[in-house]
């Protein structure tokens, strides 16, 4: 007779149909007590004890359950998960904690595939690491996740002197967790989450002339980048990006990519919005590029805006610092909401 992990291992790409035959032989049914109550066991990956808390006393239930558990299996559902849904709501594998660590790892392998970013994959790794912010639901289900409870997280966020922008966006983190949840079909819906009133930001912002005057200060071969930012509005991850092969002959830019972290050496992935877009290059900036970019580079990919003393990106750090001229390139570098093209003739650098 197979065992557990043999007959999952033989659902791996085989039909649907197949599939449904295969988990026949999966799971077995135990009794306890003098055959006064049941049990499934799916061991080594678990026991179902009851359905969702309420004891399983006769046979024909538990029968009707280890069919359930089986189709589900069949579906494509791992066995672990769906054992988890006929748990109490406060066993292990129904605390958020559990599903926290999922996530976590999903966002990782999806980072790992190129269709997440790497630095929020990381990011929600760190959260939900034992005794972080996330900790307030170590006890909690996740369908016990109501209004109150997501209110009452918020307060013991500010009790850790967490200012209102932090507290809205972890809010915003677990919101998007149980969206997750939501698409899994582990919950039914997701509740109504408080806010953290948020003080709007009112930029500072240098007019047209000023910002003349500060890209003439930064010398020449470092000042490209800063064109950019300025110019186009890109973000810096965007503008370190960009490759010779992104420029166009025509006069137009596409700008379909960002470098996913400060380094050098971190990752090159898709923009923020996940939505390529084309702008049209100012005639200062055309004049950059013609003097300081050898089109050859299009052939290995080159950066377009290479950090003059290395050759490689830009790192980000170098970039808000500056490098010969500290204040006037940290200023401009700032730029990056400034949507000023030649068809938007106004310019203005938020700082």
């Amino acid at each position: 007779m197979p065992s557990p992990a043999q007959i999952l291992a033989s659902l791996e790409g085989a039909a649907r149909a197949v599939r449904w035959t295969l988990v026949g032989d999966l799971g077995r049914i135990r009794s306890r007590r003098d055959a006064q109550e049941f049990f499934l066991d799916f061991r080594p990956y678990g026991r179902v004890w009851s359905n969702r808390g309420i004891r399983i006393l006769d046979e024909a239930t538990a029968r009707r359950l280890l069919e359930q558990i089986r189709g589900q299996v069949a579906d494509g559902t791992p066995l672990e998960e769906v054992i988890a849904r006929y748990q109490p709501p406060r066993s292990k594998p129904n605390l958020v904690p559990t599903w926290l660590q999922r996530w976590a790892e999903t966002l990782r392998r999806e980072a790992d595939a190129g269709s997440r970013s790497p630095l929020y994959a990381a990011e929600i790794a760190r959260l939900a690491k034992p005794g972080n912010h996330l900790s307030f639901f170590d006890a909690t289900s996740i369908s016990e996740i109501t209004y109150g409870r997501l209110e009452n997280w918020s307060l013991w966020l500010a009790d850790r002197n967490l200012g209102p922008t932090s507290r809205h966006i972890f809010l915003g983190y677990f919101r998007v967790f149980m969206g997750w949840l939501r698409r899994r079909g582990e919950i039914r819906e997701i509740p109504e989450f408080a806010r953290a009133r948020v003080a709007e930001h009112e930029p500072r912002i240098l007019g047209i002339r000023d910002q003349e005057l500060v890209l003439e200060r930064i010398p020449e071969a470092d000042r490209g980048i800063f064109l950019a930012l300025a110019h186009l509005g890109l973000r810096p991850s965007e503008a370190r990006a960009l490759t010779v092969g992104d420029y166009h002959s025509n006069g137009w830019i596409t700008v379909d990519k960002a470098v996913k972290g400060k380094l050098v050496s971190s990752p090159v992935r898709g923009t923020k919005t996940g939505k390529p877009k084309r702008l049209p290059v100012s005639e200062e900036m055309r004049d950059w590029i013609t003097r300081h970019v050898d089109p050859a580079g299009r052939l290995r990919q080159a950066p377009l805006f290479p950090n003059p003393r290395t050759g490689r990106i830009w790192p980000q750090k170098a970039l808000y610092e500056g490098a010969q001229s500290p204040g006037p390139a940290s200023l401009a570098s700032r730029s990056t909401r400034a949507r000023s093209t030649r068809s938007r003739p106004t310019r203005s650098v938020a700082v």
